[in-house]
């Protein structure tokens, strides 16, 4: 207490010298600047790590609801060993879709297939349930990966090789080989997917999980 008491005292001898008292201007300038920068630093540093939490926490709930993905994006990508190839895009909300194939438009609700050019129920030649988020999160949950990469970036890279009994009993196909899958995830988000039958491949790709608010397809049900 006495230092302190000392310190003011020769302060104020130095402020009543005129060749001094510019110098304990200055020097109490850069003093109140250093503490502006340090306070600065402090908030600055604090909003990024917040801001970083909530980034992690978004990322690591993005797929919540109770753990369940509601709605998504996607795009199927699939194309068989002789050559040809079919391009889906669409999107998913409680297992209802609105999907395209080349120039053509699609819905699918209450497990029917309708061309949405006149709502009329068709056909579809590819069992889009096989590839929905939901099925291959299933399928993931219930197997043992082989083997994982992992990236620096936070992708983790998972194959599944996958009896094709099994992956029968799935789906109540009849594929003959072995279906090896390889799944791109992110915190625990399944972000892409390719699966192998033997005789062609599919690409799937899942965007915006959990982000759409509503999807209404207006056809008589």
């Amino acid at each position: 207490m006495e230092d302190l008491k000392n310190f003011f005292k020769k302060i104020k001898e130095l402020w009543k010298n005129p060749k001094l008292k510019g110098v304990v201007q200055l020097v109490f300038w850069i003093l109140f600047f250093i503490v502006v920068a340090l306070l600065f630093r402090s908030a600055s540093f604090g909003n990024v790590k917040d801001n970083k939490k909530n980034a992690n926490s978004l990322k690591k709930d993005i797929s919540n609801n109770n753990g369940v993905v509601l709605s998504y994006e996607y795009s199927y990508n699939y194309s068989d060993n002789i050559g040809n190839s079919t391009y889906i895009t669409g999107i998913n909300y409680k297992n209802k879709n609105v999907f395209y194939q080349e120039n053509d438009k699609y819905y699918y609700v209450n497990n029917r297939y309708y061309n949405a050019l006149d709502n009329s129920i068709i056909e579809y030649p590819y069992n889009l349930i096989e590839w929905q988020y939901s099925n291959i999160k299933n399928i993931i949950n219930s197997n043992k990966y082989s083997n994982v990469t992992k990236y620096k970036d936070g992708l983790n890279k998972y194959e599944y090789i996958i009896n094709y009994e099994d992956y029968n009993n799935y789906y109540n196909k009849n594929y003959t080989s072995n279906i090896i899958m390889n799944v791109t995830m992110e915190n625990k988000i399944i972000k892409e997917v390719t699966i192998n039958y033997g005789f062609g491949s599919v690409i799937i790709t899942y965007t915006n999980i959990n982000g759409i608010e509503n999807l209404e397809i207006n056809i008589d049900k």
